[in-house]
């Protein structure tokens, strides 16, 4: 990745909107956190997000869009085997699946 940080990259509308942030105020720190510990970013498509909203409201968790974008990424394989918690937020009433 870049070693700073330029310009802005547009929002398209998206079920998870509470992560859709043009300028992060801390991106400069989210940034340097990821790379000191070997993280990377992830992207998970609307349809991938609609399909974990789905799947963790069957089993009895109504979860709302931007907290269901990492169980998205979960889902199609991110964690490679590995194992992690996942922290499902958002009660899912305000966004996503619960307008359409």
């Amino acid at each position: 990745g870049a070693d700073e940080l330029t310009g802005t990259t547009p929002v398209a509308p998206t079920l998870a909107e509470g992560i859709a942030i043009p300028r992060p105020p801390r991106a400069r720190q989210i940034l340097r956190a990821v790379r000191d510990s070997g993280g990377t970013f992830l992207t998970v498509t609307e349809d991938q997000i609609r399909h974990a909203q789905l799947d963790l409201a069957s089993r009895g968790l109504f979860v709302e869009s931007t907290g269901v974008a990492c169980w998205a990424a979960v889902r199609e394989g991110a964690l490679a085997g590995k194992s992690a918690a996942v922290p499902l937020c958002g009660a899912g009433l305000k966004s996503g699946l619960a307008h359409a």
